[in-house]
This record gives C-alpha cells, sequence and structure tokens, in this order.
C-alpha cells in the first residue's frame, strides 16, 4: 500500500532518498515569520520541552520562508487517503461507513514551512530523515509545526521501549521538534517527554494527538471526506465487516479517554486496516485495549 508505506520504503533507503508521506516523516531556515529572516534559532537541548540556547544566525534572506506565522502559506499535503494503484480490485460487498467527527471540528492542514527550512533544521538538529507533519501530530505546537527527525539505529543493539521508533528492518530511531512559535523549537526525544509536555490531559484534541505520536502507522480515518470514503472503495481490499464507523474520542467519567482509531501496518507482507482500542490516561499515558481487522489487504506487498 504505497500510500501508506511510502515513509517506511523512504526510511528503508534512508541515506538514498526522502519522501514526505505519512511514516517517518509525512512531509523545512526554521520557522521564521516575515521580518525574522535575522532572528537566532534557540537549542532544543533538554528532550522535554526546553527551547536551545546559542543556536547559529541564520543568513537573511529577501524573502522568508512561509510558516506557522505566515497564516496565508502553503499548507501541508495530506497523503495518507490517496487510493493504492492496483492491478486487484475490492473483494466482496464495501461496508457502510458511519462518519464521525474530529475533536472540536478543527482539521485544517498546518503550515509548510517549505523545503529551504527542512534542510537547515535538519542540519541543525543532525537528523538523517526530517518531514513535517500532518494532523493530529501537528497539533502538540501552538503554531501547527510539528517534525520528526530520524537517524538509523543499530539493528543489533536492544531497542529503547521509551524511544520513537520507525522503519522495519532497518530501524530508525526519531524525536519530534516542535514549533513553539517565534523560532524556538522544543525537542521531545522520549515517550516520558511527551507525556511530560501533555500532562495533565484535558482535551480529546489532545487525546488523539497523544495516540498518533505515540503509536506507529496511525490512519486517522474520521469517514466524512470523500478522500476517506475512497481509500476503502478502492484498492486491493477483502471486506470482512458490514459497518466501518471512523474514529471516536470518548471521555471517561474517572478521567482520560477512550480512542478508537486505525492503524496500517507498514512493516511485513499484511497492511489490513486495523480498528484499535486504547485508553488514554490523565497523564497522557497510552494502552492498548483490543484490535481488530476492518478490512484486510490483498496486495500481496511485502515490506522489509
Amino acid at each position: 500500500m504505497r500510500r501508506l508505506l511510502g515513509p517506511l520504503a523512504a526510511l528503508a533507503a534512508a541515506a538514498a532518498a526522502w519522501a514526505a508521506t505519512q511514516g517517518c516523516p509525512h512531509p523545512t531556515p526554521t520557522p521564521l515569520g516575515p521580518g525574522l529572516g535575522d532572528a537566532e534559532l534557540p537549542d532544543a537541548s533538554d528532550a522535554s520541552v526546553a527551547a536551545v540556547q546559542d543556536a547559529p544566525r541564520l543568513r537573511s534572506r529577501d524573502t522568508p520562508p512561509a510558516t506557522a506565522l505566515d497564516p496565508d502559506g502553503p499548507r501541508v499535503r495530506d497523503p495518507r487517503f490517496q487510493p493504492t494503484p492496483s492491478e486487484r480490485t475490492p473483494e466482496g460487498t464495501a461496508p457502510t461507513v458511519v462518519p464521525t467527527a474530529p475533536p472540536d471540528g478543527d482539521r485544517a492542514e498546518p503550515p509548510d514551512i517549505g523545503p529551504a527550512a527542512i534542510e537547515a533544521l535538519k542540519e541543525r538538529f543532525g537528523c538523517q530523515t526530517l518531514g513535517q507533519l500532518s494532523w493530529p501530530v501537528s497539533w502538540l505546537s501552538p503554531t501547527g509545526v510539528v517534525l520528526m527527525c530520524c537517524n538509523q539505529a543499530d539493528a543489533q543493539a536492544p531497542s529503547d521501549p521509551d524511544a520513537f521508533h520507525m522503519g522495519c528492518l532497518l530501524p530508525f530511531e526519531c524525536s519530534y521538534l516542535i514549533d513553539e512559535g517565534m523560532g524556538a523549537i522544543s525537542k521531545i526525544e522520549t515517550v516520558t517527554a511527551l507525556r511530560q509536555r501533555l500532562a495533565p490531559l484535558r482535551d480529546a484534541r489532545t487525546a488523539l494527538a497523544v495516540v498518533a505520536a505515540s503509536i506507529r502507522d496511525v490512519v486517522p480515518f474520521f469517514g466524512d471526506r470523500p478522500e476517506e470514503l475512497q481509500l476503502v472503495t478502492t484498492g486491493p481490499w477483502s471486506y470482512t465487516q458490514p459497518t466501518l464507523t471512523g474514529t471516536r474520542v470518548v471521555e471517561r467519567p474517572e478521567g482520560g479517554y477512550d480512542v478508537t482509531t486505525f492503524v496500517v501496518p507498514g512493516c511485513g507482507c499484511h497492511h489490513d486496516l486495523i480498528e484499535v482500542q486504547l485508553l488514554v490516561d490523565e497523564l497522557a499515558g497510552v494502552t492498548e485495549q483490543s484490535r481488530t481487522t476492518a478490512i484486510e489487504d490483498k496486495s500481496g506487498l511485502c515490506v522489509d
């Protein structure tokens, strides 16, 4: 499923090329607004929320790149719901889609800070691959600009369960770069640091954002837009369920949120659309409760 596996394939070839898609990452000098082309970029040395010190001064430029501070600039393109080109047609009867609404009804794409800023931040933070992320992870930033910075990990060394991981047989360890506004960048290197940033959890948007940031291969399908309907009615699917209900976030009386959403595993040979139920507690911890295959993938595509 090229629309969902492209990022992982890019990571697998990471030393060669980068494609901005859903994985690591989807798709920027620094997030600087108009008139700030000569501003200093702080250094994010604290893994939780701190903005960094003693950063080199960026060169002035006649036209600063469009950023979160430029509301009229271009927006990030969301590639997650594009149909996969395939000679296979769906098997069975497509499910009835029950659409749901995103938390607060807002799903606008974040500002696209552009390739020049991507390259500057990539060099500044030492990222082998760097890409800008779409919603809901972009909701973690007050400006809507969140990037994922990844470097190849030692495949022979034990992986850190507190780290953010991407890739398949070629593993990557990643960090989130979060634009705090006015050029300040926070680097979030672990799940613990992310939880420290977000706790106590007080709204449904943040609950969904922390799920998308903590769980790999999330596809936040709500089923209320043409491109999302096209995702489940086009391509090499085998339908097994009569209905498909979109992502929902429900507040728990005792605190926290029940989040039901979807993942499409990027690695291996089975890229089914899987419904996952998760508990997000008040301290921004995410615990999986269950998972069910909603639609089976018949593409036969294997990704190492």
